[in-house]
């Protein structure tokens, strides 16, 4: 069971949502069930860990663009596949002020728990059923990206496969959460002069110029597009896109002058889809 370090159960943020129990938590933040009392519907409510070795310009800087990623977050919900976000806010926590968002609740599971159950079964999607599970998906992400807006954090744990009364479908979660990270990490590292090691992203799911900026350049929407096709990878071959146990051996696999295609994963795949992913990556 996971803590609730922020302390945060049974209160009432903002006069309107009721925090109830823990139900999950990831590298950047604690998920809460809770409610919402003028509305009378369940929302989701994440908490983001700010990182304990920000400094306070880092942490001041943070919580802006935090504001800023949650305004952004409410105008990308028109499209149907990004989660609604109905408020964002800082409550005073064990831990100190903690941002949070407030969200639409979703039913189902993500797809590092889809894919998981396929991993262990040996059962690799068809290069036609894994492009249309994540057309949804795509479709949100290239809205963002034309807004402008890149995601920088694209994996099966942020893409979630909703139950709802008309069927399955997919969701697009955590716009903005990565970015914000970064910036406040970038502060804090000029300001020591000093690197602590913290990644704003997923290394298994990492693109070269996140790895390493000073020889691969900038993030943009050219990182979403890598993730994608390892994401794509792993769905129609049933195993890692990328080789490794830890930060080096992902680093070295991901900017490997081999690309991480699905017939590098062993994959049975037509020549136009390998050729699809091999541009993504």
């Amino acid at each position: 069971m996971t803590a609730d370090v922020f302390g945060l159960q049974g209160l009432v943020l903002d006069g309107a949502f009721r925090v109830e129990d823990v139900i999950g938590e990831g590298g950047f933040a604690l998920v809460y069930r809770g409610h919402h009392i003028h509305f009378d519907i369940p929302i989701a409510i994440k908490c983001l860990k700010v990182p304990s070795h920000f400094t306070s310009e880092a942490r001041s800087l943070f919580f802006e663009r935090f504001r800023t990623e949650a305004r952004m977050l409410a105008r990308l919900a028109e499209h149907p596949n990004i989660v609604r976000a109905y408020h964002f806010g800082v409550a005073s926590s064990a831990r100190g002020d903690v941002p949070y968002l407030v969200l639409e609740w979703l039913s189902g599971e993500d797809l590092e728990q889809f894919s998981e159950r396929r991993r262990r079964a040996s059962a690799p999607m068809s290069e036609a059923d894994a492009i249309a599970l994540l057309r949804p998906a795509v479709s949100a992400i290239a809205m963002a990206h034309q807004m402008s807006i890149v995601h920088c954090d694209i994996k099966p744990a942020n893409l979630f496969l909703a139950r709802g009364q008309e069927g399955v479908r997919m969701e697009v979660l955590d716009f903005g959460i990565a970015k914000a990270m970064q910036e406040g990490e970038l502060a804090t590292q000029l300001a020591t002069k000093s690197s602590t090691g913290f990644r704003a992203f997923t290394p298994s799911y990492g693109a070269p110029e996140q790895f390493f900026s000073k020889r691969f350049g900038s993030t943009g929407p050219w990182t979403d597009v890598h993730s994608l096709g390892l994401v794509l990878t792993e769905l129609v071959s049933a195993s890692p896109a990328l080789d490794g146990e830890d930060h080096a051996e992902l680093l070295q696999s991901s900017i490997a002058e081999r690309r991480p295609t699905p017939r590098l994963r062993n994959a049975t795949v037509t020549d136009a889809f390998e050729a699809l992913v091999a541009r993504a990556v």
